[in-house]
């Protein structure tokens, strides 16, 4: 059968991940459906006018996490009426919801939003839930496609999605796995991904026609995961002897996963610990969907200890105790965030600890590369000590590999990643007989 696919974004790039495959007869599903979020605004994927064919009959979208990057575009999407099913889990659906009206607030008040609040509301009414390892059956058009979520170990709810397509009028079944973002190792609160389990059933997803693969580490390996957060702890400690310690996270997952840390660490006994943000919110839903985590209890307990803030007068007391303030955003590119590097920037006795990720154009990275922040459009050089720490939860490049070497699939596409760590990948992969493409934004492949 006949099959395109496309990239409307995270081709080259990391960030609004959005992926089109047009079936034999002009149907349509999607894959994500991101934004990239940079310092000068949000950047949608190739969906906009004139490329608005794009959406034409666009009947599925799979969601394979809650992330910005990968649900982000939505309400636009439903803007453009794009009426289908959007699938995914429930952790995904719920911590989704959280996200995008979390970004709509943010994002409203910098600059124009290219949809309405309406749209974000309607959103709801298109959601289906998806339990993993269970395959579901829909029809879309002339074809029939069998899919099934399996746990990507990434944060609550993630999913890698393997797709089964038949054409009504062909025998050829097209086989597709698209793994969104992964992470290879256990950590204090989700399993690693089910392919790299030991009791995984990995046979049944051998040799799939075509693997589009995440490629955001495929240039790095990454230090072991307990000696990275004893040095953190350690870190922290130590720092925090001197001063404040701003500790910049992701709002899903990762602070879940330093307060389950803090917690096994014995820190809320000893410190003044805050929680800001998003996290706040976001972390009752972990603990709504604990069948989807390891460790609810740890998680349970922490939550209870650490100080909860909520708006800028508790944040204004809190920061007169020289606490530990665990606050969004991870890549110091807004929230509540902002207000402790205002604040703070100038005292060399802060700290701030960055604790995964940074995209290019975004306030971490450029602080990690050039020594400045940028907030509230002024340029500030911190005098405060500031290091990252890789708590990553993607997988590093050799687990990377060992997913190809496993799996065998015919064809791997490349995606999720910066241009030039994913094109030496393309070329360490055709060194080893691997079918393989590093696509461009808007690029067509065939199957």
């Amino acid at each position: 059968m006949f099959l395109k696919i496309k990239f409307l974004g995270a081709a080259r790039e990391v960030g609004r991940s959005c992926i089109v495959l047009e079936l034999s007869d002009v149907h349509k599903i999607m894959l994500d459906a991101g934004v990239k979020l940079t310092q000068t605004g949000v950047v949608y994927p190739l969906i906009e006018v004139p490329d608005i064919k794009e959406m034409d009959s666009v009947n599925a979208i799979f969601l394979s996490h809650a992330h910005l990057d990968h649900v982000g575009s939505l309400p636009y999407i439903e803007h453009l009426r794009v009426e289908a099913p959007i699938y995914a889990t429930s952790p995904t659906i719920k911590l989704g919801k959280i996200l995008l009206e979390d970004a709509y607030k943010i994002e409203n008040h910098k600059n124009k939003v290219p949809y309405k609040h309406a749209d974000l509301e309607k959103l709801s009414k298109y959601f289906q839930h998806v339990r993993y390892n269970k395959t579901y059956e829909i029809n879309v058009g002339l074809n029939k496609i069998e899919y099934e979520f399996v746990d990507a170990g990434h944060i609550q709810g993630s999913a890698s999605i393997f797709l089964k397509i038949k054409n009504k009028n062909e025998e050829k079944i097209t086989t597709l796995i698209y793994t969104g973002d992964i992470n290879s190792i256990d950590t204090q609160l989700l399993e690693k991904h089910y392919f790299y389990r030991e009791d995984s059933d990995i046979e049944r997803f051998k040799e799939v026609d075509c693997l589009i693969l995440e490629s955001t580490y495929s240039d790095k390996e990454h230090e072991n995961r307990e000696l990275i957060e004893k040095k953190f702890i350690e870190t922290l400690k130590l720092r925090q002897k001197a001063g404040p310690v701003i500790v910049a996270t992701f709002g899903v997952q990762r602070a879940q996963e330093l307060l389950t840390l803090f917690e096994k660490n014995k820190l809320f006994e000893k410190y003044n610990i805050y929680l800001d943000g998003m996290a706040v919110k976001t972390t009752n839903t972990f603990l709504s969907e604990s069948e989807f985590i390891i460790n609810a209890d740890l998680l349970r307990k922490a939550f209870r200890k650490v100080n909860h803030i909520h708006g800028f007068e508790e944040r204004r007391i809190a920061l007169k105790k020289r606490g530990i303030y665990i606050t969004t955003s991870g890549m110091l590119s807004g929230g509540p965030v902002m207000s402790y590097l205002k604040e703070l920037h100038d005292d060399p006795n802060t700290t701030i600890l960055l604790t995964g990720y940074q995209c290019e154009g975004t306030n971490g990275r450029t602080l990690l590369e050039l020594g400045y922040v940028e907030v509230d459009g002024r340029i500030f050089r911190p005098k405060c000590y500031f290091e990252k720490f890789d708590l990553s939860g993607h997988a590093g490049h050799k687990d990377l590999v060992k997913l190809v070497e496993k799996l065998k699939p015919k064809k791997v596409i490349l995606n999720h990643g910066d241009e030039s760590s994913i094109l030496n990948f393309e070329k360490e992969l055709l060194s080893k007989d691997v079918q393989v493409i590093a696509p461009k934004i808007n690029e067509e492949i065939e199957l």
